[in-house]
């Protein structure tokens, strides 16, 4: 509740007042979508073992290696495409109790919260991904937080999108989430999140490139989420 008083004022008092539409404030959303998300990603790891993997170490902190790297990264993709395609049905279940007034103000409302939602995903995985600022690839137990903002808001979205009317705009939605990241984690001297920003469309192609390596190495692999929702 420590960021409160950064919502009653401009840039984020739009999104209070959006938020508060729903009938709650925007520092309890914020704790609400990021516990929903991580909720989520854990029950996506619980689904890859009750389809016949075995049991994995899932915390952050583990140490991976050689091929150790590939096999976590597939899972923590997929975990995390099971948790971005649950949270889009609480973002529009959140903006529908908001009560719209057309679907001007509908679309409207998906893209402010939709770009909080992200915002307390992403604020979250740079607070324990400190000092990553520079984006890696094929490294650690889990995909760098930047390239995966960047295929969550894919997935959150094609959920979205498969259940409303209208597209949203995927970039727009990007730069408040990174917006609104920003001002929440601003320190004296420090804008961690411009650091991981500036990185982010600085490597864009190369991590489009290393989201599509992570699909295709996933093509082949027995224990995901998405093969057991198929099924």
């Amino acid at each position: 509740m420590g960021k409160k008083a950064l919502f009653e004022s401009e840039p984020l008092l739009k999104y209070e007042k959006v938020i508060q539409r729903g009938g709650i404030e925007a520092v309890y959303f914020l704790f609400q979508y990021a516990s929903l998300f991580f909720h989520y990603h854990e029950v996506g790891h619980l689904i890859q073992r009750s389809i016949g993997s075995t049991d994995h170490t899932e915390f952050a902190g583990e140490k991976c290696i050689g091929d150790k790297v590939v096999e976590k990264h597939i899972r923590e993709h997929d975990a995390d495409w099971f948790a971005a395609n649950q949270l889009a049905f609480h973002v529009k279940d959140f903006a529908e109790r908001c009560h719209p007034e057309d679907e001007k103000d509908f679309k409207e409302l998906l893209s402010q919260i939709t770009a909080m939602a992200l915002a307390a995903v992403y604020t979250h995985f740079i607070k324990w991904a400190k000092g990553y600022s520079k984006i890696y690839f094929q490294e650690t137990c889990h995909p760098h937080p930047s390239v995966r903002l960047s295929y969550i808001i894919i997935y959150l979205l094609e959920a979205l999108t498969a259940n409303i009317p209208f597209k949203l705009d995927q970039n727009a939605i990007l730069k408040q989430a990174i917006k609104i990241s920003e001002v929440l984690m601003m320190e004296p001297g420090n804008n961690i999140i411009e650091k991981y920003s500036l990185e982010l469309f600085g490597e864009i192609k190369k991590v489009e490139d290393y989201i599509n390596k992570i699909r295709n190495d996933a093509e082949s692999y027995p224990y995901l989420s998405k093969n057991a929702l198929i099924k």
